[in-house]
Formats: structure tokens, sequence, C-alpha cells
């Protein structure tokens, strides 16, 4: 028995670190470093730069970037939820050795050791799976946040450069047409004063 439970655990730890690799084009435009380009091409006006958009396009872009916000609230959910379990898992296999331990390899105690050491290898790799998801899908939801936060930060410099430049405001969407001018105006109020002929 012992010798099972000696290649068991050279056998988990050899296979650990194969589990637990992350490669780091998850990381990249959230830890390390920054992408020149805000998006990919999934929506129209993306690619134009904020110089050639108007006044209402600026703001059309600003609330729909808004909208479209990536939230980090599932990422941060699935770290809780993986660090739970891990935790648990070690109580559980905390509670199995300790079990074994005082029990020996011949009791009814050393049975449920053996059951709470499979269940926390199961809460454990499940909980450092759900980590590692949560820690993979925040770090590219932060630098999706980025880019959007960027992208919104430029829009705000440009709405007000055109405020200080003084633009003149759009009309109002609604507005009524003007009259037409009444007959006669733009014209100079001329008075005959020189009569050239009478009948």
């Amino acid at each position: 028995m012992k010798r099972f439970n000696i290649v068991a655990l050279v056998v988990v730890g050899l296979s650990a670190p194969a589990f637990a690799h992350i490669t780091p084009q998850h990381f990249r435009g959230a830890l390390l470093g920054s992408t020149g380009v805000y998006f990919q091409a999934d929506g129209p006006g993306l690619e134009t730069p904020v110089e050639q958009l108007t006044r209402e396009q600026l703001q059309n872009e600003y609330q729909r970037l808004d909208r479209e916000k990536p939230g980090i609230g599932g990422p941060i959910a699935l770290l809780s939820v993986g660090g739970g379990l891990l935790i648990f898992s070690f109580a559980f296999f905390a509670v199995a050795v300790a079990g074994y331990l005082y029990s020996g390899a011949s009791s009814v105690i050393a049975v449920t050791a053996y059951v709470l050491l499979a269940f926390s290898a199961a809460l454990g790799i499940t909980g450092a799976v759900l980590l590692t998801v949560g820690l993979v899908k925040l770090f590219t939801r932060i630098g999706q946040r980025r880019a959007y936060s960027q992208r919104m930060d430029d829009i705000n410099a440009r709405l007000d450069s055109l405020d200080r430049s003084g633009a003149p405001p759009p009309p109002p969407p609604d507005a009524a047409p003007l009259p037409p001018p009444p007959p006669g105006a733009g014209f100079f109020d001329v008075k005959p004063s020189l009569v050239v002929a009478t009948f």
C-alpha cells in the first residue's frame, strides 16, 4: 500500500506543472505591453480615427463603446469559486491524511480517509481549472477594457477640442424650417429722388 501511495504522489507531483502551465499569449495586451490597435475589425467605425468623425458620430460611438465594454464580473466569479474549491480541497486533504495516519491501513476510518482523499483531489482539480480559466479570462478582459477605455478617452479629448475651437453645435433635429423671406427682401430700399420722365 505504501508503494502505491509513493507512486501516486510522484505521478501527481510530476504532472502538476503540465496542468498548471499558462502560456504568455493569454496575457498579451493586459500585462505584456500595449497594442496599437483598438479592436479587431468586427464592427463599423472602429478603424475610423476620431479626428474624422463628426460630433454626433463621436457621441454615438462613445455611447456604443460604453454599452459594449466587457465586464469583469464573470472572471472574478470564476476566480472566487476556483479559490474556494481549492481551499475546501486542502481542508479535506488534511482531514484525509489525519484520518489515515490516526487509524492505520485496516479500519473504516482509513476507507473514509481514502474517500476524502479522492474527493479532495476532485475538488482540487476542479478548483485549479476554474482558477486558471478565471485568470486567463480576467487578463483578457482587462486588455479589452483598456482598449475600450483608450478609445473613449480619445473621443472625449476630440469632443473637448471641438468645444474649445468654437465649432457651431449641430442644429436640433426637430427644428422647423425657417419661413421663406418676403418678396423684395435683400434688396436695398431705393426711393425715387430723380424723376426721369412723367406721362
